[in-house]
């Protein structure tokens, strides 16, 4: 039975993408940062553990964790992430930095931790959550669309130096989807209009693509668009 670890597994995104992985039939590992959502997770049925990627002491104590339990991953989804809409000028320094840090920084360094591993055992999936935003411009979004732009191009880097080791690295750029960040936002239905479909996306939908590119083998350095056709290339 394969591993799956998934972090911001809690809700949205995450959690969808927990549910179907685990009704698959995979040991799923769902991370969370809070005490009272991990055990939520764990009432779900889930194997829940506390992770913050942004402080490479929990990505350090989760390894342990995971390998002293026989359970290090064969599949990472690296999907937490946190948004803050504002204007470049108005921009907090903290902002942008917590922003790099679990969006960017977060995903490099737990793909980091747990790729070794994929690699000795020549399998591995890597999926990063990334965006519609990283080539998709809306206003102020500054910060956000940076770190997953910055996020594709480091999976293709690192999908090229594990192509030759079983490991596979992709990304899902997820269009507009109903969660707490596209409900944040006052253009929402200007942007509903816009999408070919005439549908925001839900959860599941990502998490379904997700599922997709993990039992792939034959793609790798790929940005797969899940976004109601918002970015078809004419």
């Amino acid at each position: 039975m394969k591993n799956v670890l998934i972090s911001g597994a809690n809700r949205g995104i995450g959690l969808a993408t927990a549910n179907i992985f685990k009704s698959s039939g995979f040991n799923v590992i769902a991370t969370a940062r809070k005490n009272t959502d991990i055990e939520n997770l764990s009432q779900q049925g889930f194997i829940s553990s506390r992770l913050d990627v942004s402080e490479s002491s929990s990505i350090d104590e989760l390894y342990s964790e995971l390998k002293d339990k026989d359970l290090l991953p064969d599949i990472l989804i690296n999907n937490a992430g946190i948004a803050h809409v504002s204007l470049l000028s108005r921009l907090d320094e903290n902002q942008l930095q917590n922003i790099l840090d679990v969006n960017l920084k977060g995903s490099i360094l737990l793909t980091k931790k747990f790729i070794r591993n994929m690699s000795k055992n020549k399998f591995g999936r890597v999926i990063n959550v990334s965006s519609i935003l990283s080539s998709y411009p809306q206003k102020g979004f500054a910060a956000y669309s940076a770190s997953k732009a910055g996020l594709e191009a480091f999976s293709r880097v690192t999908a090229l130096e594990y192509a030759d080791k079983g490991v596979t690295v992709n990304c899902i750029a997820a269009g507009f989807v109903n969660t707490d960040m596209i409900q944040g936002l006052s253009n929402s239905d200007v942007l509903k209009s816009q999408i070919p479909i005439k549908n925001i996306a839900e959860a599941h939908d990502i998490a379904e693509s997700i599922f997709y590119l993990a039992s792939q083998r034959n793609i790798t350095g790929e940005v797969l668009q899940s976004n109601g056709g918002l970015m078809m290339k004419p």
